[in-house]
């Protein structure tokens, strides 16, 4: 099944800021399920959510926000996966090296995300580069 990028960006922007202004974590499935997208059953490269989640943290960070993608987490863990901190490291320069560092980052991403749009909300993304 094929999803237009920019279409799937903006409406996961949308949910993610109603996530973050009502401090409601989702986990990656339930979130693909409410999309009407394919299970990620441990595919997250490739999967549709994985581009839109790029483009939103790229968002993010390029207007110093916290990361909307910080309210979907992992079924069991109750954490993002690894590319949550992938993105922190290479975008923001977090350190996000060993569990402790992820945990911290994590939970104060998460907090300032719900501040923020408690504050101000985030805007929705139109549009996303695919280079």
């Amino acid at each position: 099944m094929n999803y237009d990028p920019n279409s799937l960006v903006q409406t996961v922007s949308e949910v993610l800021g109603f996530y973050a202004a009502n401090n409601e974590a989702q986990s990656y499935e339930t979130l693909a399920k409410l999309l009407g997208l394919p299970k990620i059953g441990g595919r997250w490269m490739g999967h549709p959510l994985q581009k839109a989640f790029d483009a939103c943290d790229r968002a993010d960070a390029a207007a110093s926000r916290p990361f909307r993608t910080s309210m979907v987490v992992q079924e069991v863990s109750k954490r993002p996966g690894d590319g949550f901190y992938e993105s922190l490291r290479k975008l923001k320069g977090a350190r996000v090296g060993n569990e402790q560092e992820r945990k911290v980052a994590y939970q104060a991403e998460r907090a300032a995300a719900v501040a923020h749009a408690a504050k101000v909300g985030y805007p929705t993304i139109k549009s996303i580069s695919l280079d």
